[in-house]
């Protein structure tokens, strides 16, 4: 399957936290109003994770996250949304100004087409990408904990968790723990989707980079009475691993 093809195909697994996500204001809405009221809170509201990122779309190159995007944005549900920071990323994960891509301006059959597919674009590596979705956009580069949606390389991510996890160990001068602790990070620990595209390239990037031990999170301000109880102590629960979808593509699949 080609990279283009799979975006299509798996389109309607991306939809789910745009209902989630409807569903979780609902909610609040009604806590929010529970409260106001002085009246008991209502049960039925266990609908969110310790973080709020419930997709992760790893990816081999910029180019991926591209037609990742544009692909997910056409088939969004409506009503329509407003894409925010759009300009920003055709210029960060596009090619840089006055560079011509050779594989789009080639001749036809100068390259093999399943070639030109994979390598067309930007093909830098390293990159992470957060996505908001609110009742009217789609809000692009926003930090992961507030994010419903993190499109990244394996590269991109593990720097990202290695940036912030250095920067706690030193403020909390614990700077004797060993490297692997490092790599837990709990903006994962809600993934309710993950999705890894084009596996036969990231294969040849450095796969040590995919493995990253998810720890359970702590709340970050969210209310107890909220978290779904397939997220109850420990991301390694058989509840939350039953619950997870996981999306593995690559050409021929």
């Amino acid at each position: 399957m080609s990279p283009s093809a799979s975006c299509h195909h798996h389109r309607s697994h991306i939809h789910i936290p745009c209902r989630k996500r409807r569903r979780v204001l609902k909610n609040n809405e009604r806590l929010a109003h529970a409260v106001k009221a002085g009246t008991q809170a209502p049960e039925d509201v266990q609908d969110q994770g310790f973080t709020r990122p419930s997709v992760l779309v790893l990816l081999p190159f910029r180019s991926s996250a591209v037609r990742w995007l544009e692909s997910m944005i056409a088939h969004m549900p409506p009503p329509s949304f407003q894409i925010e920071n759009m300009t920003r990323f055709r210029k960060e994960f596009g090619l840089p100004e006055g560079v011509v891509d050779k594989f789009a301006s080639a001749e036809p059959d100068a390259y093999p087409r399943d070639h030109v597919e994979t390598l067309e674009g930007n093909p830098d590596d390293n990159f992470r990408l957060g996505l908001k979705l609110t009742r009217k956009s789609v809000r692009l580069f926003t930090e992961f904990y507030g994010s419903d949606i993190i499109i990244a390389s394996p590269l991109g991510l593990r720097m990202s968790i290695e940036k912030e996890k250095y920067a706690a160990l030193r403020w909390s001068l614990a700077y004797t723990a060993h490297l692997d602790a490092v790599r837990n990070f709990d903006f994962l620990s809600s993934i309710e989707i993950l999705v890894t595209d084009q596996v036969d390239c990231l294969t040849m990037q450095n796969w040590e980079h995919t493995q990253v031990r998810v720890l359970a999170g702590e709340y970050h301000s969210r209310d107890e009475c909220t978290i779904s109880l397939f997220f109850p102590t420990s991301t390694s629960s058989q509840k939350s691993r039953a619950t997870r979808i996981f999306l593995v593509l690559s050409p021929g699949t």
